[in-house]
Parts: C-alpha cells; sequence; structure tokens
C-alpha cells in the first residue's frame, strides 16, 4: 500500500495502517486508526478509511500543488530554467498522469471529496 506510514488520523493523531478484506473473490484496501484497531469496541469517529479514495485524493492532490505558482516558481530556480518552460512541461505531463492514474481522476474530480479531507492528514514535514 503506497501511502504506508504517510497517514495520519484526524481525529486522533496516530497513524493510520493499512489492511486487506476479501470479499467474494474481491480484494478491499483499508486504512485503520491504529488506536482504534487496538480496542475492543471502535471509538474513533474516523476508524477506517478506503485505500482506493484516500489514494486517488493524495494523487488529486499532489497533481494540483505541482501547477501552483510556488511549485513551479521553485522548480524554475532550481533547474535554472524559465518558469513559462517549467509551467509548459508540467501542462504536457497531465495526459501522461490521467493514463497512469485513470482511476485517481473521475470525469470532473476537481477537489478532494471533504470526508476524505477531514479524516486523514499527511505528517507535517509533507505540508506545503
Amino acid at each position: 500500500m503506497p501511502l504506508k506510514g504517510l497517514l495520519y488520523c484526524g481525529h486522533c493523531g496516530c497513524r493510520m495502517g493499512p489492511t486487506y478484506a476479501k470479499k467474494g473473490g474481491t480484494m478491499y484496501s483499508y486504512y485503520l486508526c491504529t488506536k482504534d484497531s487496538k480496542r475492543a469496541e471502535a471509538l474513533c469517529p474516523v476508524s477506517r478509511v478506503s485505500g482506493g479514495e484516500i489514494e486517488s485524493a493524495v494523487l488529486l492532490h499532489i497533481k494540483k500543488m505541482l501547477c501552483t505558482p510556488t511549485i513551479v516558481n521553485q522548480l524554475a530556480r532550481d533547474l535554472n530554467t524559465p518558469g513559462r518552460e517549467v509551467a509548459e512541461v508540467l501542462n504536457k505531463l497531465t495526459p501522461l498522469w490521467d493514463e497512469m492514474f485513470p482511476a485517481a481522476f473521475p470525469a470532473g474530480q476537481s477537489e478532494v471529496p471533504a470526508p476524505l479531507s477531514e479524516n486523514c492528514r499527511t505528517p507535517p514535514v509533507l505540508n506545503c
């Protein structure tokens, strides 16, 4: 699971760990609040989130972050390249990104679903 060790519960702040469930031959992935998973009775309002949904939301967020003026300007400085050229390259990556992760970006989706953005967070070191 690609986000292992990177997600934290938006309610209690502890790590969210990956797990799987199998039903009728289909494998489902989830991230569980590790504090809540150790309790006999679930108390955390977040408890678990769908692996596919949170991974899609993170990819969408990364895709949007890459196109912000701050990132484009920083890349331009680091690469000693005009910002316009960096922006053009990033824009050319959009079809490739969509082809690589088609399920992550349903048609018309441009925002991270509210329940996911409220229930999980990345460690502070990853926030921009």
